[in-house]
């Protein structure tokens, strides 16, 4: 069976690689429709022998790769994200929403509020896992009381600034490392440090270093930024609902949730929260994730 990917070139590169590295019984390759002319080409070439094509991305607005799909009657799966199914809230609403694939496809996604979400635009969605994480050491401490938190450049409000700037004034004895920004324009309290762009190596470092994360966007899929933060052991405060984190979509929420933290971060004398990176070891093992992600493929093309 040979199964294509376009879409998101991080997760649908990576999705491809692992499920080659997992099952030699089937064939995986990925396209960057997106990006690059010449795997345009490749797609094309190769989408006549495919038995099923993978999008990464829930797609609500004409695409030249997917309409090739549907010319060549290949079986097709949308996996939607946070972004995408903002925009197809958007465009169901002002009734602009394309439903040539949608209505044509398997439409899957990784979170309960995502399904209600496009059920909400009358799209049927079902839920199937694809991202795993490792699990670390416990056997260490954390050296202090520090947050970490992710802000991309020119999108720092819609992640959650401003109850971040909030939260860091209230509790000035706790430093905060905002990775990505560099803070530019923006009202720093002097306990904030903004370390701009940094690469998944010093990701990981800094995951390792600080026992509260923060991610306050103001819609999201299910961020592996998160689910990292819990593979580590901290503390988590996020704007969606997930059982592992404290629920925060106002300054209230946030400083309430921030003592919480502190105050099981101390009692725990500094050591990382290990239900939580249960939660990470049993929900996202690298092998059941993609032996579950295979079979509901596999499963999609033999319809």
């Amino acid at each position: 069976m040979y199964i294509l990917f376009n879409g998101l070139p991080y997760f649908g590169n990576k999705i491809a690689n692992d499920l080659r590295q997992s099952d030699s019984g089937h064939r995986f390759r990925y396209f960057n429709t997106y990006y690059s002319f010449l795997d345009k080409i490749a797609f094309l070439l190769h989408l006549p022998f495919a038995d099923l094509v993978v999008s990464m991305n829930g797609v609500s607005d004409p695409s030249a790769a997917l309409d090739k799909v549907l010319f060549f009657k290949k079986k097709l799966v949308l996996f939607w994200q946070g972004t995408d199914v903002m925009l197809a809230m958007e465009r169901f609403q002002h009734k602009t929403i394309n439903r040539k694939y949608i209505d044509y496809s398997y439409n899957i996604c990784d979170t309960d509020w995502l399904i209600q979400e496009l059920k909400s635009c009358e799209i049927t969605c079902e839920k199937v896992d694809y991202k795993w994480l490792t699990i670390h050491s416990a056997n260490r401490k954390f050296e202090q009381l520090s947050v970490f938190s992710y802000l991309p450049t020119d999108k720092e409000v819609f992640y959650g600034w401003e109850i971040i700037q909030k939260l860091a004034k209230e509790f000035p004895s706790i430093p905060f490392y905002v990775a990505g920004s560099k803070g530019a324009g923006l009202e720093i309290p002097s306990n904030v440090n903004f370390l701009g762009w940094i690469n998944s190596t010093q990701m990981q470092e800094q995951y390792q270093q600080h026992p509260i994360f923060i991610r306050l966007t103001a819609h999201d899929g299910y961020s592996l930024a998160v689910m990292e933060a819990l593979a580590h052991g901290a503390e988590v405060l996020w704007s969606m609902p997930h059982q592992q984190c404290f629920q925060v979509n106002s300054i209230e929420q946030a400083r309430s949730a921030m003592e919480k933290a502190v105050a099981a971060i101390q009692s725990r004398t500094y050591k990382p929260n290990k239900e939580n990176m249960e939660f990470i070891r049993l929900t996202m093992n690298r092998e059941i994730v993609l032996k579950n992600l295979i079979a509901k493929l596999t499963a999609y093309a033999k319809q």
